[in-house]
């Protein structure tokens, strides 16, 4: 099957859609601990462009000001300090980070991790992480690929919140004219 890359555009909203809900939650102190496609429902009856919905609060808990410790969400997806066991809502940063690559080449950024140890192996292989100008971050235009770059930062205090994240030039210019939703949570 051929992936059929979204325009910049899209790709915008779809990201923006994502962001939006997790800086509601991090507004509000808690960490969903789990982003990844599959926990990202799409709706497109009845809407001109296709909505997306944070779904699977499963792993999510709240900050109590201090770092998270649990080791939990899915391999792949897991942020650097997850997987070492302190951690705290830039996780969730991390993992939409990640998302976006995915939505931007069609492809994983991991190989298949079936476990964490596996993926924090694979993050040590890659350190530090840099990706790599390829035509799908070109076809995103000037920004795109410094947005990911920035949300994969390896050191969590290198890494925007969501808020931050949505404020980045790059999201900005793809939003332009657009109805920026609220934040979507189901």
């Amino acid at each position: 099957e051929v992936y059929q890359r979204p325009s910049s555009k899209q790709i915008g909203k779809l990201l923006w859609q994502i962001l939006d809900p997790v800086r509601y939650l991090h507004f509000y102190c808690i960490a969903h601990r789990d982003i990844k496609p599959q926990n990202v429902l799409l709706v497109t009856k009845g809407v001109q462009f296709p909505q997306l919905k944070l779904a699977d609060f499963n792993l999510a808990t709240e900050l109590q000001g201090e770092f998270l410790t649990k080791c939990c969400g899915t391999p792949g997806f897991m942020s650097p300090e997850v997987v070492q066991g302190r951690y705290s809502e830039l996780c969730d940063v991390w993992s939409i980070g990640v998302t976006f690559y995915q939505i931007v080449t069609g492809q994983r950024l991991w190989r298949d991790t079936d476990t964490k140890e596996n993926h924090f192996n694979e993050l040590l292989e890659q350190t530090p992480l840099s990706l790599k100008s390829t035509e799908a971050w070109k076809l995103q235009g000037s920004g795109a690929l410094d947005l990911a770059q920035s949300m994969l930062s390896l050191e969590s205090q290198g890494r925007p919140t969501a808020a931050a994240a949505m404020e980045h030039d790059w999201l900005q210019r793809q939003m332009l004219g657009s109805e920026q939703a609220c934040c979507t949570i189901s």
